[in-house]
């Protein structure tokens, strides 16, 4: 039954994994947006790391590497849930490594940006934290950084552990699990004796994860051959060594090919993709929209929850006084995803209880049953109790992964009960989903 669930949607499944104690050409103007909460508040504290503040006002500078994701999106809606008033401007570098250079560290002078008109500085990503921690020492600065959607904040120099020993005036959070329990999860459903990593060396997280690939690589005894790609233009021609290299060693069988999370590569995830279908080899990744492409298997950061716990930050921070470079990096809700399509096309046997994952097969039978009655429109179908079961449903999916929810329901411009009424049959349940 669970083999004929499968075949009917996506062809993804989720299982909820360890949550851990635990990235752009013309230059944008500043967007202001101001979130009006009903609390009134005072004037705000200048110096947030030296003394818990009351004022719920705050003013934030949001520097992006590209579009607002669901990171931003959960960071903002967390700071309203907890009662603050935020006044936000929002600069995104859509891709330009040079026109954030030119924002902060070449026109600072202008005043087209002042740190110190700002509580806080929201950084997504790798480069543009390391970029904001020089515009801030540049301008002599000390207005502390959120950074978020982090790989890895040690090897990249952000902080000195994570434990709460950051050297500086800032904190965040790390949204990438350890390549060890990525590869754990792979050689639990697939041999792998090579290992062909794609790099986009400019980015700081590709490098920082190449470094721990290769030491366990090493410790596995798998053999890892790096592709290097920086060049849009060129990025077939590149994909293309993978084929060169197994001719050349005679590889035959056990290969796999590994994707960091890059903002490169999600840009051209098309292109990369399209091809890399057509070699038949299974794919690692860290997100999950290269999973949904035609991945593999992934450990994969939930990008709401990360921006949630970016929030949490600043109320430790601003009202509970614990200075930023005390408070340790945080890390969000991490889910396995794999996609079952590929798994077929590749003749994998996915091993259920291998992987931990538990159905309950009355209730997949009574949704799978809704999905496909909604799906086809036969509402005479629909059991009697449909309204109910869809109602928990929406529930539970809004508490365990509210992007889940929110991607579908912006998607079809429909309200929470049409959106899961239609979209059932996608859905997969974790198994913490369908207890309780």
């Amino acid at each position: 039954m669970v083999g004929k669930l499968w075949r009917s949607i996506f062809g993804i499944f989720t299982f909820l994994s360890t949550i851990y104690g635990d990235t752009s050409v013309p230059l944008k103007n500043p967007k202001n947006d101001v979130l009006l909460l009903s609390e009134s508040a005072t004037l705000n504290n200048k110096n947030p790391t030296q003394s818990p503040s009351r004022s719920k006002k705050i003013k934030i500078l949001m520097l992006l590497w590209r579009d607002e994701t669901e990171a931003e999106q959960g960071f903002l809606q967390e700071l309203k849930n907890l009662g603050y008033e935020v006044t936000l401007t929002t600069f995104n570098a859509d891709y330009n490594l040079r026109g954030l250079k030119q924002a902060l560290l070449e026109k600072d002078e202008q005043n087209v940006y002042n740190p110190n008109d700002y509580d806080y500085i929201y950084t997504f990503g790798t480069l543009v934290s390391l970029i904001a921690i020089e515009w801030l020492h540049k301008r002599n600065s000390t207005t502390p950084i959120v950074f978020n959607v982090v790989s890895d904040p040690m090897r990249s120099g952000l902080v000195l552990d994570y434990a709460g020993h950051n050297g500086g005036n800032l904190s965040g959070v790390c949204t990438s699990p350890s390549v060890e329990k990525q590869l754990e999860n792979a050689r639990a459903i697939c041999t792998i004796k090579y290992l062909f990593t794609l790099i986009n060396p400019t980015e700081q997280n590709c490098l920082n994860t190449f470094e721990a690939l290769e030491i366990f690589s090493k410790a596995k005894n798998i053999t890892i051959v790096r592709i290097d790609i920086t060049n849009e233009n060129d990025i077939i021609n590149k994909l293309k060594q993978i084929e060169k290299e197994k001719e050349k060693e005679k590889i035959l069988t056990d290969m796999a090919i590994y994707i960091p999370s890059s903002s490169f590569f999600t840009k051209n995830i098309k292109s990369i993709f399209d091809y890399l279908r057509s070699i038949k080899m299974p794919i690692i990744a860290e997100q999950r929209d290269m999973i949904e492409m035609g991945g593999l298997i992934g450990l994969t950061a939930s990008y709401d929850s990360a921006g949630k716990e970016a929030a949490q930050i600043i109320k430790l921070n601003r009202t509970d006084g614990i200075q930023m470079e005390n408070i340790p990096v945080r890390f969000p809700k991490f889910f396995c995803f794999i996609n079952k399509d590929t798994a077929e096309r590749l003749s994998l046997s996915i091993d259920d209880q291998k992987l931990k994952v538990q159905w309950l097969e009355p209730q997949i039978q009574q949704l799978n049953d809704i999905g496909t009655a909604a799906k086809q429109q036969e509402n005479d179908k629909l059991p009697s109790n449909s309204f109910d079961i869809i109602k928990s449903l929406i529930k539970r999916v809004k508490e365990i992964d509210p992007s889940i929810y929110r991607r579908e329901s912006d998607k079809h411009q429909l309200n929470p009960f049409q959106v899961i009424k239609l979209s059932i049959y996608q859905l997969i349940l974790l198994r913490e989903l369908m207890s309780a």
